[in-house]
């Protein structure tokens, strides 16, 4: 390899490293984000059904009214 193509792909091998330092970091972080929602959403009743729960993200999943439920 010569200089020229050294010097062409020094940049790339630089990008590429931080990419997946940084892919790393978001995957860890965003599985973690994932877990935490999970966790609240699955805190109070969740329909077997329809899988709408009363703590949602989504206004469409939401059980609107009050459900007396025992854990399973």
């Amino acid at each position: 390899m010569n200089l020229r193509t050294r010097e062409t792909f020094r940049p790339q091998k630089t990008y590429c490293s931080a990419y997946f330092n940084v892919g790393n970091e978001a995957g860890s972080s965003l599985f973690l984000l994932f877990s935490a929602i999970k966790h609240q959403v699955e805190k109070g009743p969740v329909d077997a059904i329809t899988h709408d729960a009363r703590y949602s993200l989504s206004e469409e999943r939401l059980l609107r009214e009050q459900i007396d439920y025992s854990i399973v």
